[in-house]
């Protein structure tokens, strides 16, 4: 979506130069200082993807770990509301 949305950006400052009109005038800065900043902002993305820092390895870690406590609460409530000879029999 970030090549796309700088490859539009370029083609409007292409049309400005080449047809210039008073209406698209901040184009030209408009480019300028956005195409830098989502160029910067999809390498950083890319950058975390590849190697990925500590901070997002744990918060993967603590997310795999809340999951699992999720599920071990829901097997509990289960067991406590007898549904647990329900999934014996539907196993059989």
């Amino acid at each position: 979506m970030a090549y796309l949305f700088i490859t539009g950006l370029n083609f409007g400052v292409a049309v400005k130069f080449i047809l210039p009109d008073p209406k698209l005038d901040g184009l030209g800065v408009f480019s300028l200082v956005l195409n830098p900043l989502v160029a910067c902002r999809l390498i950083l993305m890319l950058r975390r993807r590849v190697d990925p820092t500590t901070t997002t390895e744990d918060r993967k870690g603590s997310a795999d770990v809340r999951d699992a406590v999720a599920q071990l609460q829901a097997a509990e409530n289960d067991e406590e509301e007898g549904d647990h000879d329900r999934k014996i029999e539907s196993w059989n």
